[in-house]
């Protein structure tokens, strides 16, 4: 069946094929486009010939491109991105010009795009090529136990193995022949030392990867959110439900209002009653602010710059800026005036979502304060919002509508990267 993703999908390989466009989608492709599972893997012709190609066809097709995460020299995913109806689809697309491992070249284009053959509305290798390939990259990364029967029935009887193999080609064609899966399943590690044994490593990609991995350092690609909001809001649910999206990230982390690098790390439940406690007298405020100070700028250098540089999504259920909206909450009893300047010097996250709505709302789902109080939570909230860093987010519809407004946000303030 055609999804709006499977829509998209067709759009942008139609155009490729325009533009002439030298590609070929290395494997997976089989249920393309009615069915589309992770990353495309799409090898090129020229990997900066197609990142300029992409920046304009975002133009010509009306989509983002929000992320390119850089694995290697001339290696990346690209995220691109559409939105379909108040829901965003994304393609991930990951390009390469060369399949490299271990600063070593193991396939260039030019080995797949030479014999490459038309499958639907896009080119695949031919059956040999992808069937060395496949077999290549399963030992490469140790899985290919998994994945035998695909091995055998793609395998073709003239593919060469002696490049990679000095030693096991004739022992790797007799497995193939007689499909003995006990064969590559003993030899793995000991296929797997032979390529990179056989494929001398370069010095020169070393130093070109040592320019890559620090370009990232300087320019990190993951983000950081926080969701603000007060109690009956549905922070958790929408973070919950926000981690299953697809979204273009490596990997998701959170936090719950700050690093928790200092002192007790939380026990991570809801609570219950926010106000039972006594502020701290006098000295002590000041003391527990200077406590959450010293925790944002060590948390941050030591704990979430370095999740950042790894292009994780950072989600704080809460932040600092609850200080101010409920100081109660943390028994602060201090002045607010210090309290937001403090603020001033603290690190921030790119996006703030407030989730608020009528009062009546929210009080129907959880009484944690008084009414009146709740209202004038809500108030300060809604104060914060100033439609760039700080968005409003109406919690008073379904938790499937939240998110996608809350991911399509996202995906926005990715593209302004590009």
């Amino acid at each position: 069946m055609m999804t709006n993703k499977s829509v998209f999908f067709n759009t942008f390989f139609n155009e490729l094929n325009q533009q002439e466009i030298s590609y070929c989608v290395m494997n997976g492709y089989e249920n393309y486009p009615n069915i589309i599972g992770s990353d495309i893997d799409i090898i090129v012709d020229s990997y900066n010939k197609f990142a300029l190609i992409l920046d304009l066809l975002a133009d010509k097709l009306d989509y983002m491109i929000i992320q390119k995460l850089e694995h290697k020299y001339k290696v990346a995913n690209f995220f691109i991105a559409k939105e379909f109806e108040s829901k965003i689809e994304i393609l991930s697309l990951d390009i390469y010009e060369h399949y490299l491992v271990e600063d070593r070249i193991l396939f260039d284009s030019e080995y797949f795009l030479k014999d490459k053959q038309q499958h639907k509305n896009f080119f695949i290798p031919n059956n040999k090529n992808e069937c060395l390939y496949y077999f290549i990259k399963k030992v490469i990364k140790q899985d290919i136990e998994s994945n035998f029967d695909v091995l055998f029935n793609k395998y073709d009887d003239h593919i060469k193995f002696e490049y990679f193999f000095k030693n096991s080609a004739n022992a790797i064609k007799r497995s193939f022949d007689s499909k003995d899966k006990v064969f590559f399943s003993i030899n793995k590690k000991v296929l797997r030392e032979e390529i990179l044994d056989t494929i001398k490593s370069s010095k020169y990609l070393k130093v070109l990867e040592s320019i890559r991995v620090l370009k990232r350092v300087f320019r990190p690609t993951g983000l950081i959110i926080s969701i603000l909001g007060p109690d009956g809001s549905g922070k958790s649910t929408i973070i919950e439900e926000l981690k299953k999206r697809e979204l273009p990230f490596r990997r998701i982390d959170y936090f719950h209002l700050k690093p928790r690098l200092l002192g007790a790390k939380g026990d991570g439940q809801p609570v219950i009653n926010p106000h039972a406690k006594k502020p701290y007298k006098g000295l002590l405020s000041y003391v527990k602010l200077f406590h959450f100070f010293l925790d944002y700028i060590i948390g941050f250098l030591i704990l979430i710059l370095p999740l950042k540089i790894k292009s994780s999504l950072i989600i704080f259920d809460r932040y600092y800026d609850d200080i101010l909206v409920d100081p109660k909450r943390f028994r602060y009893a201090g002045s607010l005036m210090i309290a937001k300047l403090i603020r001033f010097f603290l690190p921030k996250p790119e996006l703030y979502f407030i989730l608020t709505t009528d009062a009546q709302v929210i009080y129907a789902r959880k009484q944690e304060v008084v009414f009146e109080e709740l209202e004038r939570q809500i108030n300060v909230y809604n104060s914060l919002v100033d439609g760039q860093k700080y968005i409003h987010i109406d919690v008073d519809k379904d938790i499937g509508d939240i998110v996608n407004e809350i991911e399509i946000i996202i995906c926005k303030k990715l593209n302004e990267r590009f």
